[in-house]
């Protein structure tokens, strides 16, 4: 899959052990950004496991996004409504991290979203994998404020959660792909767990009084120039 565009993994096999389900699953990944990469180690994480069929069947990915404020909350939100998945995995990189960094929240000017999704239970039996409380200053955090806003303004029955991946290399890559992949099947469980009316272990956390952004439309920063994390 070398283009840049969403593709549906229809013949992907389910490694986790997991019934054939008909619910879609969301995730995304970002394009690179600067110079000096040649490659973004969210896209590499997804294409690893993808090669190594490591993702469930009911996977579309939407890769390569732009770092860019207007196009990338623009463009998931357009697949987020044309799909309706249970389940939306943002994936961006962090050049400075060792792990993969588990995102709490989502922030714009003076308002904090969080992910409903109890992370502690998420990280149990992970071994490269942290809970950040920050997802930088760039469009992955301004993306995951986005569509968590949405989400909670609209009581969307989506588990979201954004996940920040570290440079890969031939020491880290498989014990991290180990570690997306175990998140990968607890959230497809808990997602399951839901739609069949058990109680779930992700209680939705209050947030302060969300920003008056209306569906389509945000105020997008003006003159940001590109940081380590996008």
């Amino acid at each position: 899959m070398d283009s840049p565009v969403m593709g549906y993994l229809a013949n992907a096999t389910d490694s986790h052990g997991l019934p054939a389900m008909s619910f879609p699953i969301l995730i995304t990944s970002f394009a690179p950004w600067q110079a000096h990469q040649l490659s973004n180690s969210s896209d590499d994480l997804l294409m690893y496991l993808h090669r190594q069929r490591g993702l469930p069947a009911n996977v579309t990915m939407l890769r390569h996004l732009p770092v860019n404020y207007e196009l990338a909350p623009a463009i998931v939100m357009a697949k987020l409504l044309e799909l309706c998945p249970r389940l939306i995995l943002c994936c961006g990189m962090a050049e400075s991290r060792p792990c993969l960094s588990l995102e709490q929240t989502g922030r714009w000017q003076q308002t904090v979203l969080y992910t409903s999704l109890d992370l502690t239970r998420l990280v149990r039996d992970t071994r490269v994998t942290q809970i950040s409380d920050h997802a930088g200053n760039y469009v992955c955090n301004y993306l995951y404020f986005r569509l968590l806003d949405f989400i909670q303004r609209q009581r969307w029955p989506t588990l979201a959660l954004f996940i920040h991946v570290p440079v890969l290399t031939s020491a880290n890559r498989a014990i991290l792909a180990a570690d997306f992949a175990l998140i990968l099947r607890r959230l497809t469980l808990w997602a399951i767990q839901a739609m069949s009316g058990e109680d779930t272990p992700y209680p939705a956390k209050s947030s302060p009084a969300v920003l008056p952004l209306a569906t389509g439309t945000a105020p997008v920063p003006a003159n940001v120039s590109a940081k380590s994390n996008p």
